[in-house]
Parts: C-alpha cells; sequence; structure tokens
C-alpha cells in the first residue's frame, strides 16, 4: 500500500476535520473528559461552552491550537486514510521540545497494514530537532504501538517517560 503526506489546504481541510470527530469520538474510550453532547457528538467537557450541533461545529469546538500547527493527511492508496497534526510551536511547546506529535489517526481500515508505521515515519521525517509524542495511558494500543515505531525509527535511542505513555527523540 503507497502512504503519502498530503499538508491540508482550503479545499482538502473539510477532510481532516470530517475524520477528527471520529478520532475525538475514539478519545472518549480513554479520555473521561471526552463524552458525547446531546447532539451526540464529542466535545471536550472540561470547558462550559456552547454545545456543537454538527459535525463541523464539532471539529471547530475541540480544534484549540490546531490551527498553529502543521496540518497532515495521510493518503493511502491515493484515498484519505487518517491525518497527522504536529505542533511545531515554539510558542505552544516547552523549550526543550521542538516538534510535538498533537494528534494522530489512521481509520480502522487501515489499521494493522503499515499504514500508520510508515505515515509516522514520513512525519518525522520531515522536520530534524527535537520531537515529542505523548499517548493517553489507559490506550494500552497505541502505547505499544509508539514504543513499537519510534523504537525502530530511533534505532532504540529515545527516551520512555510517564510509564512508556510519552516518547522523546531526536531527528
Amino acid at each position: 500500500m503507497k502512504v503519502e503526506l498530503e499538508v491540508v489546504t482550503e479545499e482538502t481541510r473539510h477532510t481532516l476535520k470530517n475524520m477528527f470527530t471520529v478520532y475525538f469520538s475514539e478519545l472518549s474510550a480513554w479520555d473521561e473528559f471526552v463524552n458525547f453532547n446531546v447532539h451526540g457528538l464529542p466535545v471536550w467537557t472540561a470547558f462550559d461552552l456552547p454545545q456543537p450541533r454538527t459535525h463541523e461545529e464539532c471539529a471547530d469546538y475541540n480544534w484549540w491550537i490546531r490551527d498553529t500547527c502543521e496540518l497532515l493527511l495521510i493518503n493511502a492508496d491515493s484515498r484519505p486514510a487518517g491525518f497527522a497534526i504536529v505542533n511545531t510551536g515554539p510558542g505552544n511547546l516547552p523549550p526543550e521540545i521542538d516538534f510535538d506529535l498533537l494528534d494522530f489517526f489512521i481509520a480502522h481500515k487501515y489499521r494493522r497494514r503499515g499504514v500508520g508505521r510508515e505515515a509516522a515515519r514520513q512525519v518525522f521525517a520531515r522536520h530534524q530537532g527535537r520531537w515529542e509524542v505523548a499517548e493517553l495511558a489507559g490506550n494500552l494500543a497505541a502505547v505499544a504501538f509508539w514504543n513499537r515505531v519510534i523504537g525502530d525509527f530511533t534505532g532504540g535511542q529515545y527516551l520512555r517517560l510517564d510509564k512508556g505513555a510519552r516518547q522523546q527523540f531526536e531527528t
């Protein structure tokens, strides 16, 4: 399967935001603050904001700093398969970190087929510097995936923090 990254444009922004709602819905399994509102949409409930009624409003409601990040679609055989959102800071990152993989999503259809591994490799290769990747600790599959992928990418030269749910490394 051919995996390619595509920089999000105004024409493709809706594709990322549509997948973002699915991604945010999946986070509800591991994040106690992501819940479904009265309209059936996943929202971060730690804030008291107007509740979104549509998928577009849902993505905007949960978007926060993402407009300051690098937005990438992940395509597999020329079809949308996921996305990566890279925080390139510096205002949103600690001084010892240059890049943070803020969000990474691969649609179920493409999981366990090498798409995520290859997409992650391409994302990391785009930027030279100090990286951080963090997962929700309860998402054991994600923790295992990132430790395996980053371990392979760095030849085992990375820091495992927070019981393995956060990794730091250099490219």
